[in-house]
């Protein structure tokens, strides 16, 4: 479980969540615009689901990836940290820090589950979201085979045209599938995980739900957050270093 500490930042720090990259809906040119844009940066954390589906092996790249993945390097060279918290979306990714540096990512950071950040004088949780719901086995148990190495040392044995298009598969099965988990936020699970999740922290923010909520945990000032995807919002969120936090939208 990573934890990085900015006791005095200098400069914003900025969240983003399920931008779920493609040439249509969500055009990537778009994207790049934004992260070009960030120049008062200190940190950027992306709550995962980058691009539409993605196996993050160099091998199968294509000319979206690779464009995005050099704008998120041009971030990197002028920001402290750029990091991405996996999504149920990306694949392949390094599973340690020292995988994450002899990979060709640019990311300071790729963090496979909760993150903690303490930010000035607060301290706040980050996770993806998609194992909050507890109640969808099916997707827990999709998980699990998919996350494993079995299943890495599988795709990683496929020549790159044959995985892209079997990955092109995987992504039309999982628009398909368990359409009851994603008509309703399961509100009751999302405060389960609150209540767990915030003892440590002053806010948790998740992604993965598409979709705006708060949770104010009784009797205390701590907050939990689904931040709305880029995909349908084109949204993202901005912390200055004393922790004051404002939604904003790309144009």
């Amino acid at each position: 479980m990573l934890s990085i500490s900015i006791p005095d930042p200098v400069g914003n720090l900025y969240l983003v969540t399920d931008s779920h990259l493609d040439y249509d809906s969500a055009p990537y040119s778009e994207f790049i615009d934004f992260l070009d844009s960030l120049n008062d940066a200190h940190t950027l954390i992306c709550l995962g689901d980058l691009f539409k589906l993605w196996l993050a092996d160099p091998r199968y790249w294509t000319n979206l990836h690779k464009e995005v993945l050099k704008a998120f390097r041009r971030l990197r060279d002028r920001a402290n940290n750029v990091i991405l918290v996996a999504g149920n979306r990306e694949f392949l990714l390094p599973r340690n820090q020292d995988q994450l540096r002899e990979s060709e990512l640019p990311f300071s950071q790729v963090v496979l589950g909760k993150f903690y950040l303490t930010w000035g004088s607060k301290r706040f949780g980050f996770e993806h979201g998609d194992k909050v719901n507890i109640d969808d086995k099916n997707y827990l148990r999709w998980y699990a085979i998919s996350h494993s190495r079995a299943f890495e040392t599988f795709f990683r044995g496929l020549p790159s045209s044959l995985a892209n298009k079997f990955a092109e598969h995987l992504e039309i099965k999982m628009a398909q599938s368990n359409q009851k988990f994603k008509i309703q936020l399961p509100k009751e699970h999302l405060e389960k995980f609150a209540e767990t999740s915030m003892e440590a922290v002053d806010e948790f923010f998740l992604g993965h739900f598409h979709e705006r909520f708060s949770y104010y945990k009784k009797n205390t000032s701590k907050k939990l957050h689904i931040i709305p995807d880029w995909l349908n919002t084109r949204e993202y969120w901005r912390i200055d270093p004393q922790g004051k936090r404002t939604e904003l939208q790309f144009s």
